[in-house]
């Protein structure tokens, strides 16, 4: 990816300024996709809570490729922090806790 050339925290200012507010839905989709690649080359220490919280919100976006990649995303960040998810993500509704419950149980089981 030609990401590399560019710092990487500049970078994900831009896509969470710009890139998760964006009006077309396949692009937002396409952002959290990158920003799930930033989580796996880097790690989960250049966001903040903030950034976080902002990829969770969409677990409840009515685009199903959005809410997928969303979730996507926090599962990452889940294998980075373990446990501490719950805390960073901040207050969310019973809803998302359910599919991020969920998805962490099955691929636990996966690894067993």
């Amino acid at each position: 990816m030609c990401f590399k050339i560019y710092d990487h925290k500049q970078l994900l200012a831009l896509f969470f300024s710009m890139g998760l507010t964006h009006k077309n839905m396949k692009s937002v989709a396409e952002v959290i996709d990158i920003l799930t690649w930033f989580v796996k080359e880097d790690g989960v220490d250049k966001y903040t809570e903030k950034n976080l919280q902002a990829v969770t919100k969409l677990l409840l976006s009515t685009d199903k490729t959005v809410a997928k990649n969303a979730l996507e995303f926090v599962i990452e960040v889940h294998k980075e922090i373990d446990e501490a998810l719950w805390k960073v993500i901040g207050k969310i509704n019973d809803q998302q806790k359910t599919m991020i419950e969920n998805r962490i149980k099955m691929l636990r089981k996966g690894t067993n």
